[in-house]
C-alpha cells in the first residue's frame, strides 16, 4: 500500500512540475533584465505620428540599445547597415550620444518640403535659420508606423 502511495505522490509531483514549470518559466522570460529592451512593453512603440516616432527615437537613443535605435529606421532603406555602424560608435560615447539626442530634441517639423502623402520631415536650423540637418520619415502603409528614411 505504501508503495502505491509513493507512486501516486511521484506522479503527482511530476505532473505538478510539468504543469507549473512552463508558467513559471514563461513569467521568468518576461523579466525585463533578462530580455532585450525591444520586447519589453515599455518599449512597445506605436509610432502612429511623425512626432511620436521622433520622440520615441530619442527615447531609444537614451536607452543606449542599438537594436532598439535601429528599429526606427526603415528596414528597406539600403543605408541601414551604415546607420548601425555609425550609431553603434555614437552610443559607445556618452558625450556623442548626448550631443545627438540634443540635436534631435531641437528639431522642428518642416512641412514646406513634403513631397507626397506619407512623407514627413523634421529639420534642425542653425542660428542663421539655415537648415543644418533633416530627418526624413515615411509612413509604412502596411504597419501604419512612421519610420526614419534618412537623417
Amino acid at each position: 500500500m505504501k508503495r502505491y502511495f509513493w507512486v501516486l505522490v511521484g506522479i503527482f509531483a511530476v505532473g505538478l512540475v510539468l504543469g507549473i514549470a512552463p508558467g513559471v518559466l514563461g513569467r521568468w522570460g518576461q523579466i525585463p533584465s533578462l530580455r532585450s529592451g525591444m520586447t519589453d512593453s515599455k518599449y512597445n512603440f506605436q509610432n502612429r505620428t511623425p512626432q511620436e516616432t521622433l520622440n520615441n527615437f530619442i527615447t531609444a537613443l537614451e536607452t543606449g540599445n542599438l537594436d532598439l535605435v535601429i528599429s526606427f529606421i526603415d528596414p528597406t532603406y539600403e543605408a541601414r547597415l551604415n546607420y548601425r555602424a555609425s550609431l553603434g560608435k555614437v552610443l559607445k560615447s556618452k558625450d556623442e550620444t548626448i550631443f545627438l539626442i540634443e540635436k534631435f530634441r531641437r528639431m522642428v517639423p518642416f512641412e514646406s518640403d513634403i513631397t507626397h502623402e506619407g512623407d514627413y520631415k523634421f529639420v534642425l536650423k542653425n542660428k542663421d535659420g539655415k537648415v543644418e540637418n533633416i530627418v526624413d520619415m515615411e509612413l509604412n502603409k502596411e504597419t501604419g508606423k512612421w519610420l526614419i528614411q534618412d537623417f
